[in-house]
């Protein structure tokens, strides 16, 4: 659990072209890059597609408001 991390601060989820996709942020890259080389090709026991990747973002997780929930479950 990306939560046992040191510096983890949220969590969001979202599907894409039917798969998963989770954007996970920490407090400083120093935390960033040591959950994301612990946990870099590990499976999960819910995934019949092979080993996950991680990827740093290219820009900062956007604050998300109540509006923005309501628009993107209407999509």
């Amino acid at each position: 659990r990306v939560q046992y991390f040191p510096g983890f601060c949220r969590l969001r989820m979202h599907t894409k072209g039917g798969s998963p996709v989770a954007f996970v942020e920490y407090q400083d890259v120093r935390f960033a890059a040591q959950a994301m080389a612990t946990l870099q090709g590990s499976f999960l026991l819910s995934s019949d597609r092979g080993a996950i990747r991680i990827e740093y973002a290219k820009s900062k997780m956007a604050e998300v408001s109540m509006k923005n929930i309501e628009t993107e479950s209407k999509v």
